[in-house]
């Protein structure tokens, strides 16, 4: 027999608090709950709680677990998921989620909450405020030392082929914008987008005009010529372009 009643086991508050901040998201999802026995008691004192996350109502593994053991006071307890084992972001990449909880030697309970709107704000780790669209480009400062790896739904800009069911760009190129290939294009502002225009390159030359004289010595002072100067270019900072693609 259960030592927890599995039908009168949540009756819970299930506010999935997660604040989006400018400066970090919180990783953690505040929970609340009751928990009674068998008999309807609210129970006082520790339990050891194993909390689910899954992408089905019913059936199917884990996608993050994590274990914690709670005090409770007549039967209520507040917990923070996230404090023992990390919730990865992209556990929120899709629109459906939900809860499981299993209390004690008790398997997990029935049904399955299913993750309510406000939990998926824990996504906004995913993008800096204001919040970037899918197909939106920005400048990426990746080789500099403490710089995280992309998070899932951005890709660096390198002219490969999506290969993600859950991004709409499945199967499309993105577009190059990276290295030193030759190939690689650059930003230009249009009423149309997502469109390649221009040569793949092109050559600047000062040649001779009709009438003037290409040698230096026998040039007109101020009529111009097949010159040549030496040139630098500005100071400037490299960085690699990233896409949103889902």
């Amino acid at each position: 027999m259960s030592k927890f009643q599995a039908r009168l086991l949540m009756m819970v508050a299930a506010n999935l608090l997660v604040a989006c901040m400018a400066t970090a998201v919180p990783k953690l999802i505040s929970y609340q709950g009751q928990l009674n026995d068998q008999n309807g008691v609210p129970v006082n004192g520790t339990v050891s709680f194993v909390f689910s996350i899954y992408d089905v109502p019913v059936g199917g593994t884990a996608l993050w677990t994590e274990a914690q053991s709670i005090s409770l006071s007549n039967g209520i307890f507040n917990v923070q998921l996230g404090v023992v084992t990390s919730l990865p972001t992209a556990v929120f990449a899709a629109d459906s989620r939900y809860l499981g909880v299993q209390a004690g030697a008790d398997a997990e309970m029935t049904p399955r909450q299913r993750l309510t709107t406000t939990a998926y704000s824990y996504r906004a780790e995913t993008l800096s405020l204001p919040i970037v669209p899918i197909g939106g480009v920005v400048a990426w400062n990746k080789s500099m030392p403490g710089t995280p790896a992309l998070p899932d739904g951005w890709v660096e800009c390198n002219g490969q082929v999506i290969s993600d069911p859950s991004s709409p760009y499945n199967g499309q190129v993105v577009p190059e914008l990276n290295g030193t290939s030759g190939t690689q294009r650059f930003l230009r502002g249009s009423a149309t987008s997502g469109i390649t225009g221009g040569s793949e390159s092109h050559v600047h030359s000062v040649g001779a005009m009709p009438g003037r004289y290409n040698d230096q010595s026998q040039r007109t002072p101020g009529s111009p010529g097949n010159t040549s100067a030496a040139s630098t270019l500005p100071s400037y900072y490299e960085v690699v372009w990233i896409i949103r693609i889902k």
